[in-house]
């Protein structure tokens, strides 16, 4: 009889023993999942502001290395006629991005950027005071402010803002007539997944002269 009870509350222990090892690595794997989740989540978060800031900084080099207007006594805001309201080939000066939106973002020539599904790109350019650039202007100063917002597929927008004069590098007329390399846009892709691919661009504030 006192064998049978030892028996009985080793074999008791061990059942709570087990109980409390359940629960220790339930509650482990609880934690190493929402470990796992914030991990993708971050990951994910990573990649879209990596991808977001390349499109935005792409179409931002886009716009700036245009004139600032079609001529220093042309007032016109917007695009002008004759420039197609969405082929961005046309568009020559830097007001003719004014209320740009595309979805999924588009190269200059018109094609769709590749691993960019699902994103949306919006264009503001707004005329701003020289004396506080924060302060809009109901007229010409020869100074605007170009804002570019890329937005992903899960909401997650990037801004970027630039200001952009009448008088800088890309306004001033070369001493002879020349051909001129003044943006360059470029895709980087590590191993075969597309959706992992980068768009950007540049604008070159020293133009290369290039051969016909």
């Amino acid at each position: 009889m006192i064998r049978k009870a030892e028996q009985f509350r080793r074999t008791g222990m061990t059942l709570i023993e087990c109980a409390i090892s359940i629960a220790v690595v339930s509650t482990m794997l609880v934690a190493a999942m929402y470990a796992l989740g914030a991990f993708s989540r971050a990951r994910r978060s990573q990649f879209e502001r990596c991808t977001g800031g390349a499109l935005a900084r792409a179409l931002m080099s886009e716009i700036l290395q245009c004139r600032y207007a079609e001529s220093l006594e042309d007032v016109t805001f917007g695009r002008d006629s004759g420039e197609s309201s969405n082929l961005r080939s046309d568009w020559d000066d830097v007001d003719d991005y004014h209320g740009l939106i595309e979805s999924p973002p588009e190269s200059r020539s018109g094609q769709t950027v590749v691993g960019a599904d699902g994103w949306t790109r919006k264009v503001i350019i707004e005329r701003v005071q020289a004396d506080n650039p924060g302060q809009v202007a109901s007229k010409d100063t020869g100074l605007v402010r170009v804002t570019v917002q890329a937005v992903s597929p899960t909401g997650v927008t990037t801004t970027l803002r630039a200001l952009r004069g009448s008088q800088s590098l890309y306004d001033r007329a070369p001493s002879e007539e020349t051909t001129f390399l003044t943006w360059v846009a470029f895709e980087m892709q590590i191993g075969p997944d597309e959706s992992k691919r980068l768009t950007t661009g540049t604008h070159i504030l020293n133009p290369i002269a290039v051969s016909d």
